[in-house]
């Protein structure tokens, strides 16, 4: 967990999206074709469209996509409590007879979101495959067995990455340009 005086890494919009298809080229160079991505909400949930999109221009079939709600955590600090996963319904009717999942967030930072996951999902679907990819991955502050099957970028454990879509943890209006919000919007925003 970074600390309140930690150096905050901005990404920006585009730079996700980048390492969204960066990662998606990956995955389908390296990987057999998947049945459902699911996104873990709320920083999942963009990464597993930019997967999803991509597999099934480059595979040419339908890939399934579903969001998936946790809870455990309040704000951007861990809450101390266990981590919740919410209703596999969406996920259920999407899979439907396939047998490869892949579950997407932005960073595992501790891992216990993807971990609870990942168990929930195995527990649901024992014939499925389950694998986890993230974007950006902290291993030192890990604090469960798995690490994520595939990320692109490994972050020091005290550094504060600052995702486009989290505009609150922005300093002001240099913060908010590093995420790619124009100079315009920005003030308008700081302004309110």
């Amino acid at each position: 967990m970074a600390s309140e005086t930690a150096q905050k890494y901005y990404i920006s919009a585009d730079r996700e999206r980048s390492d969204c298809w960066k990662m998606a080229a990956k995955l389908c160079k390296d990987e057999e074709p998947f049945d459902l991505v699911i996104g873990i909400t709320r920083g999942g949930g963009p990464i597993a469209f930019y997967l999803q999109e991509f597999f099934m221009a480059f595979w040419g079939r339908k890939v399934g996509l579903a969001n998936l709600r946790t809870r455990g955590y309040e704000g951007t600090q861990a809450s101390g409590v266990g981590v919740e996963v919410g209703s596999l319904e969406e996920a259920r009717l999407e899979l439907g007879s396939g047998k490869r999942i892949l579950v997407a967030d932005d960073i595992f930072d501790r891992g216990m979101t993807i971990e609870a996951v990942v168990n929930k999902l195995q527990e649901e679907f024992p014939e499925a495959t389950v694998k986890t990819v993230t974007l950006y991955y902290k291993p030192e502050n890990s604090l469960v067995e798995i690490k994520p099957d595939y990320y692109l970028e490994i972050f020091p454990g005290d550094q504060w990455v600052v995702f486009p879509r989290s505009v609150t943890e922005a300093d002001g209006l240099e913060g908010l340009r590093e995420l790619g919000m124009t100079d315009e919007i920005a003030r308008m925003f700081l302004q309110k």
